[in-house]
């Protein structure tokens, strides 16, 4: 029995241990850091147009990668701190790849990233093809959900949700260029 104890109190001590190294390292992960290990081909996409009623086909996704998540956590700090529409780029992008539902670390950063700064966020999401943008929308809504869990109730968190929603809603007659070289 006391070995067991001890089995246990060692590994909630090696658990500790692991999530404080991680957050110092997310601490001291620079911006070049950050754009080489999330950098990601996008698959091509389906175009969308408004009287396709059907979602576009999902890419396959890639498997989540563990190792990326200590980048995306210095990703979302970072932004929120610099407003960089090159890291919200990134993230999109990364998304964009990683279209599953096993990959909730992805989109957990998508949410905090949109509350941390959702003006330079809506700009980046919005330059993207209406097919990705539709594609994304889920994952951005239920990170947004989950970056706003707690935060119910105050005048701020309801005007957040309005802007939100009028991004959302705006996918409902989605239009872009997706013909244009530029679109991402």
């Amino acid at each position: 029995m006391a070995w067991r104890l001890a089995a246990c109190g060692a590994f909630a001590v090696a658990m500790v241990a692991g999530l404080c190294a991680t957050a110092q390292a997310a601490e001291k992960i620079t911006k070049e850091q950050i754009v080489a290990a999330l950098k990601v081909e996008v698959p091509k996409l389906p175009e969308h147009r408004p009287e396709n009623k059907a979602m576009p086909a999902t890419p396959p996704a890639l498997p989540p990668d563990p190792a990326h998540y200590p980048y995306l956590e210095a990703l979302t700090k970072m932004f929120a701190k610099t407003k960089d529409p090159e890291l919200a780029l990134v993230l999109l992008r990364y998304q964009l790849a990683h279209l599953s539902p096993e990959n909730i670390e992805v989109t957990k950063a998508l949410g905090a990233a949109y509350v941390a700064q959702p003006e330079v966020f809506t700009d980046v999401y919005k330059k993207f093809r209406a097919s990705a943008q539709v594609l994304m929308a889920p994952y951005l809504g239920f990170g947004y959900a989950y970056a706003t869990r707690y935060d119910k109730g105050s005048r701020t968190a309801m005007e957040r949700k309005r802007k939100f929603d009028r991004v959302m809603a705006g996918l409902m007659n989605a239009r872009s260029s997706d013909d244009a070289p530029d679109a991402y």
